[in-house]
């Protein structure tokens, strides 16, 4: 987009906000989502929700609807914590069995947006994991933490305002009869591969979502006195549900149906990260500051690379794990033929400088291998279940876009760095259950024994 465009938009332009752009918004820290929410009130006046999205995004405006949602997920990670109790197992498998579910639940809140909660378990998580206990804190103090700063930012003059400004601001929605007509649209969407929503072709409820913005926006521009409009979304699905094959630009199917219908180039489309970059000359706030803030805090990127760790880099993962194994046992150890690995507190930083991505996380592995004791100069092979946890890095180079939200990553030359500090603990040949470096004189004198007539 030129700049010339853009500040048409800026300073008479309608900006319309997407579910996910204000789910991507409060999942911010705090002060970064407020800077946000300052921005956006430059253009108080024409920062306008679809109704599609109005109705989606209140029930997260209603407090207690919201504390109702995040109960019930602590709720059952509370009854999964009581089921590890009692099952027969080694206190260390029941301490990483409860870390592990305690992660899914993470994982979960930040997917749902309750990311003051997901901050206050992570912090119980990480304390746990630093004591020797097995049994898993309380669970209530995390949501009265939550709940008191929830109330100290519904309290926030600019977090008002903004409420306000997009729950007041919203198109009209379509009629009962127009909904009608466009599920058969859809359907014949769906068949051309035309977006938008080809993407959500596979969802139980909601499938025609965003051909429903889509035609909210449209029906808006002949309606409205603004003549360009510009839409913020976070939705990058892969299959081109927005945007053009590099991500920056409205998908030429959009563009075009926008001229057909209105006659004129009307509509662009932008993710958030690209409009607070554009709108650096305009505003009096650190743009820079925040740019890097989301490049870094980008779900998109990191689910990228946690689906890389969970998929086709667990066996380079692997590899180096077993490395590590290897050099701290008195034998040799065949990776494991069987394994569930699970990725735990991914974190990355982008090196401009060194075009890197620097990517750090915890794992935990429950799965089956073939071990091996060394005893009297010979390997004794056996089957083994096997329970490792412990802390990984990773350089991944980036092949383009640095500094921007569409970084393309070079997985064929991944460098991985297995922390030496891991955790092993593996079924005994005898069933004694214990770690192996601790059973291993225990073990040549059982097999000496055995061998006496």
């Amino acid at each position: 987009m030129t700049r010339e465009k853009f500040e048409s938009i800026w300073t008479n332009g309608c900006i319309v906000l997407d579910t996910c752009t204000l789910d991507y918004i409060s999942r911010c820290e705090f002060e970064y989502a407020k800077t946000i929410m300052d921005i956006l009130l430059f253009c108080a006046e024409r920062v306008y929700l679809p109704q599609h999205v109005h109705n989606e995004m209140k029930p997260f405006f209603e407090k207690n609807m919201v504390h109702t949602y995040v109960d019930g997920h602590i709720k059952t990670l509370e009854e999964k914590i009581n089921t590890v109790y009692k099952q027969d197992i080694s206190d260390k498998k029941k301490k990483s069995k409860i870390t592990g579910c305690v992660q899914k639940t993470i994982n979960t809140l930040k997917n749902y947006s309750f990311g003051l909660y997901a901050s206050e378990l992570e912090k119980i998580s990480k304390y746990y994991s630093a004591q020797s206990a097995v049994d898993f804190p309380d669970l209530s103090g995390c949501i009265l933490k939550a709940e008191q700063e929830i109330d100290t930012i519904n309290q926030n003059s600019t977090v008002k305002r903004f409420l306000q400004m997009i729950m007041k601001n919203t198109f009209v929605g379509l009629s009962d009869d127009e909904k009608d007509i466009l599920e058969v649209e859809y359907k014949e969407r769906l068949l051309k591969g035309l977006p938008p929503g080809n993407g959500d072709s596979g969802k139980a409820e909601n499938s025609n979502g965003d051909l429903i913005i889509w035609k909210e926006i449209l029906h808006s521009i002949k309606s409205s006195e603004m003549r360009n409009f510009l839409f913020i979304t976070e939705d990058k699905k892969t299959d081109s549900n927005w945007y053009d094959k590099d991500g920056l630009n409205i998908h030429p199917a959009l563009r075009q149906e926008v001229i057909e219908k209105v006659k004129y180039d009307a509509v662009s489309i932008m993710d958030l990260y690209h409009f607070i970059q554009v709108c650096k000359p305009f505003v009096n706030v650190d743009v820079d500051e925040i740019c890097k803030y989301l490049i870094e805090h980008n779900y998109i990127i990191s689910n990228e690379i946690e689906r890389y760790f969970n998929n086709a880099g667990q066996e380079l993962l692997m590899e180096e794990i077993s490395e590590v194994i290897r050099s701290q046992h008195d034998g040799d150890w065949a990776i494991p033929y069987s394994y569930d690995i699970s990725i735990q507190d991914l974190m990355y930083e982008v090196d401009e400088i060194n075009e890197m991505i620097n990517v750090t996380f915890n794992f935990q592995i429950e799965g089956n291998a073939e071990a091996c004791y060394h005893c009297d100069g010979e390997d004794n092979m056996f089957d083994a279940e096997i329970y490792v946890n412990g802390s990984a890095s990773a350089e991944i180079p980036i092949k383009t876009g640095v500094y921007t939200n569409n970084l393309t990553l070079d997985y064929e030359n991944v460098d991985i760095l297995v922390d030496d500090e891991i955790c092993v603990d593996t079924t005994d040949p005898l069933g004694r259950d214990e770690d192996i470096d601790e059973d291993f004189e225990e073990y040549c004198d059982n097999v000496e024994l055995d061998e006496e007539p």
